[in-house]
């Protein structure tokens, strides 16, 4: 019993909070209702358990602690069973409906049969049995009842009634279903004290049946949020305001407040219940066909659960049409997804076509600067051997310039110092004066000469020498000293000259002569895979 108590402070709470924010939901997104709802279907199986506890703790009650005799306290378990039962399974509902009115029968009080008449006559209409439970009620003589009794008579009459003209759907019966349901209705505000909760809800739902919106709503708004309103009866007000606001246009109050109902509903584990069928319908209308499938699988279950007939026949109208529209959805989805992928696929091949390309052309681009760079270089090494060239031209025809131009003015004075002997007739002097003419001497100038100037031109040509060289063949080149054999062969070489003939003319040498210094060095060389001419080849000029 605490813990029933616990429960309905809490619900009492969740409704005042939720219906003092009623005037904000106008701004609220319906994603974040959709999100808050959620949340509470997660808890459905705790508030199931919730159900059964009062359920086994009252079964207990009524099993261990009540006397046979005690018919009076008996009815009051089965009533407040029935009231756990009667919008959550029906099968059971009916079961305790009938224990009801058999004790009612036993006690013999003409209020307490009405009362467990009208019980049944609940259960009849929440499983779809709307002829039984209209027959039921109709055995009841409300006249002499308690006014208490008979308000719930009335509603009862009227629920019937108009769910029986719902269920119809016609242009003939359903008017005339719709005008009884009017008429017990109409008794009902009659017998009711006015500006009392049950009055309000009675004239809010009379002027919804009868499309007068606004005043609907002014008797609705003074019950949302009332802590004395049952919470069962609260769901309803809220359900009938979203029907309300939705017939004035405010669909965003509307769906907050169905939002409110299916909640309580949730929250009360009630299966008999319209609230979620109803929202399902307007998501569905605002495209949000996926929680509105959701909603309408739930409904489904409920009433499969609860076993109300009428119901599944509301669900399985509405359950096609969304079905329907989300297989639409997904196709149109999945169509929007192949083209979009074989869109991908296209992008992505002339991505690889374009990569390809780029490759190539970047090999191409690789190559070629390979080609430019090489060809940079040699460019730069003939730049260098023609710079070098030239210095070495400069030097050497300037040198020889002089020294051919001393020889020739050496061969003229030979000449005429000739001519004259020759005309004087002293031939003895001719050959004295030949003979004074000293070849090797002018040789070993000329080498000298060239010695000088290639030591100018190459500094470092003597010690890169003598490192290719064994101890008994180096070098020390002081100044005002002449280059060896083998060192000249080496410096005639790296000046371009190649043709060994034309170097044993130069040097006055035998091309065997040359062979046989060459042969010499290598094999006395520290270093005999080293090619000696190559390595003297790459010394550059200072």
């Amino acid at each position: 019993m605490k813990k029933r108590n616990r429960l309905r402070s809490a619900l009492f709470l969740f409704i005042i909070i939720a219906g003092s924010t009623i005037s904000v939901y106008a701004s609220v997104q319906i994603d974040t209702l959709l999100k808050r709802l959620d949340k509470v279907m997660q808890q459905e199986a705790f508030y199931m358990q919730q159900k059964r506890d009062r359920i086994n703790a009252l079964n207990g009650i009524l099993a261990n602690d009540v006397s046979d005799n005690d018919l009076y306290y008996r009815y009051s378990l089965l009533s407040r069973l029935l009231n756990e039962y009667k919008s959550f399974k029906y099968d059971s509902s009916f079961l305790y409906a009938k224990r009801m009115i058999s004790i009612a029968y036993e006690i013999k009080n003409p209020e307490v049969i009405a009362d467990a008449k009208i019980n049944m006559s609940f259960v009849q209409l929440s499983s779809g049995l709307f002829r039984e439970s209209i027959d039921t009620l109709m055995s009841i003589q409300p006249e002499n009842l308690p006014v208490t009794i008979q308000l719930k008579y009335y509603q009862t009459l009227n629920r019937a009634w108009i769910d029986l003209a719902d269920y119809a759907e016609d242009n003939y019966y359903a008017a005339v279903y719709n005008n009884k349901g009017n008429e017990a209705l109409k008794k009902a505000i009659a017998i009711a004290d006015t500006g009392t909760p049950i009055f309000n809800m009675l004239s809010g739902l009379y002027y919804l049946r009868n499309h007068d919106y606004m005043r609907s709503r002014s008797y609705f708004e003074k019950l949302v949020g009332l802590e004395s309103l049952p919470m069962s009866d609260q769901a309803i007000v809220t359900s009938s305001l979203a029907h309300v606001y939705s017939a004035l246009g405010d669909d965003d109050r509307s769906i907050a407040l169905l939002v409110h109902a299916a909640e309580i509903d949730i929250m009360l584990a009630t299966k008999e219940t319209v609230a979620l069928t109803n929202l399902a319908e307007v998501l569905f209308r605002y495209g949000y066909t996926d929680f509105s499938l959701r909603c309408v699988n739930q409904a489904l279950d409920d009433a499969n659960f609860y076993g109300a007939r009428h119901r599944k026949v509301q669900i399985s109208n509405v359950l096609p049409i969304i079905e329907s529209t989300l297989l639409k959805t997904k196709e149109k989805q999945g169509r929007i997804f192949k083209t979009y992928s074989m869109a991908l696929t296209i992008l992505a091949l002339l991505l690889i076509l374009f990569a390809y390309i780029m490759i190539r052309q970047n090999r191409k681009l690789v190559k070629t600067k390979k080609i430019l760079d090489q060809t940079i270089s040699d460019l730069k090494s003939a730049n260098q051997q023609l710079t070098e060239a030239n210095r070495i031209k400069e030097e050497y025809i300037g040198h020889f310039f002089d020294v051919i131009s001393n020889y020739i003015e050496k061969i003229e004075k030979l000449k005429k110092s000739v001519s004259r002997k020759i005309m004087m007739n002293k031939i003895a002097d001719i050959e004295a004066t030949i003979n004074n003419i000293d070849l090797i001497k002018e040789r070993e100038e000329l080498f000298a000469s060239f010695d000088t100037i290639f030591m100018k031109l190459f500094p470092r040509f003597v010690a890169n020498y003598n490192q290719h060289v064994g101890p008994e063949d180096q070098v020390a080149i002081e100044e005002g000293m002449s280059f060896s054999p083998e060192l000249r062969i080496y410096a005639l070489k790296r000046l371009g000259i190649q043709d060994n003939e034309k170097i044993a003319r130069f040097l006055g040498y035998s091309v065997t002569t040359i062979y046989t210094y060459k042969t010499k060095l290598k094999k006395r060389s520290p270093h005999p895979d080293t090619n000696i001419e190559d390595s003297l080849m790459n010394i550059q000029m200072e």
